[in-house]
């Protein structure tokens, strides 16, 4: 859970370690209100090591939740409506360019 410093400090390692640039969380669709699901834009960086870089950035982030999340990549977003309602209810949570907690 990130709610806590030491927790926005693993959020961030793992976010560091994985060349995430931003990470947003919003509202799930498809679950309870109180759920969310994450919205990551990744550094750029060679493709050929793309999938070993989003799982480990996944096996990091379902072990801090300790349940599955759904991630989305914001640069695969291409359905209106589903952009309107993470761009209402979306939350940045960490920035390469603006590290508050390490």
């Amino acid at each position: 859970m990130f709610y806590s410093t030491k927790g926005l400090i693993e959020l961030n390692t793992i976010c560091k370690e994985n060349l995430v640039s931003k990470l947003f969380i919003f509202k799930s669709l498809e679950r309870q209100s109180t759920c969310f699901d994450l919205l990551v834009e990744f550094h750029q960086f060679d493709l050929k090591y793309y999938f070993q870089n989003y799982m480990s950035f996944r096996n990091s982030i379902d072990s801090i939740f300790n349940h599955r999340k759904i991630i989305i990549e914001e640069q695969t977003l291409s359905n209106p409506i589903l952009i309107e309602h993470i761009s209402e209810s979306k939350t940045l949570v960490y920035d390469s360019e603006n590290i508050k907690y390490s």
